[in-house]
């Protein structure tokens, strides 16, 4: 069984594929990181604005990049240890706040 894991961090996004060896061990079969490179200039040295489409279009990419050169998936885990993400949606962008690493149930009627 073969795992793919994405991570969104600030600087950069990485990605992992795994698949589960007959010992029960996972094996890494590639791993990828990428330049997150989404900073907005606001003008303010204390501003670190980013531009979430950007960010997701970069993470999509590099799980399409997985999945063509591993089409056996069957899982894919996403993570991100930002205080507030904000998820874009077919009509708006929608900020969700972290609690504990847990989401607020609102992020699961979102439409994508």
């Amino acid at each position: 069984m073969k795992t793919a894991g994405i991570d969104i961090g600030t600087t950069t996004i990485s990605g992992v594929v795994l698949e589960k060896g007959e010992n029960g061990q996972a094996k890494i079969l590639e791993a990828k990181t990428v330049e997150n490179g989404c900073f907005i200039e606001t003008g303010n040295d204390w501003e670190r604005i980013q531009y979430a489409k950007e960010i997701v279009e970069r993470a999509v990419n590099l799980l399409d990049y997985f999945l063509e050169k591993y089409p056996h998936v069957e899982r894919i885990g996403l993570t991100g240890r930002c205080m507030e993400l904000s998820m874009l949606t077919k009509k708006e962008i929608v900020s969700v706040r972290y609690i504990h690493g847990r989401m607020p149930e609102e992020v699961s009627a979102m439409v994508f």
